[in-house]
């Protein structure tokens, strides 16, 4: 979703936005163009191979994160054998 001056974002869109929080959403001040040019072109600053800074985001993250449900809605093989030992 694009917002920009120009192009406002409707009242029913801003409800729909606001009260279904399950759905992601990036708002972006620029074009719907420029904003996907600049995602892009990002150079991600993790990755895999970082190991302090992988841990140092797992460290953080984890306690906000419920791997169970996440693992469980996906049909995630691991989550199953761990449920069934």
């Amino acid at each position: 979703v694009v917002e920009q001056k120009k192009y406002n974002l409707s009242k029913e869109l801003r409800d729909i936005i606001g009260l279904d929080e399950d759905i992601p959403v990036l708002l972006s001040p620029y074009t719907t163009h420029h904003t996907m040019e600049m995602i892009h072109s990002d150079t991600p600053k993790l990755n895999i191979d970082d190991t302090s800074r992988v841990d140092a985001a797992v460290n953080h993250y984890e306690k906000y994160i419920d791997y169970d449900m996440l693992l469980s809605q996906t049909g995630n093989a691991l989550y199953s054998e761990r449920v069934a030992s």
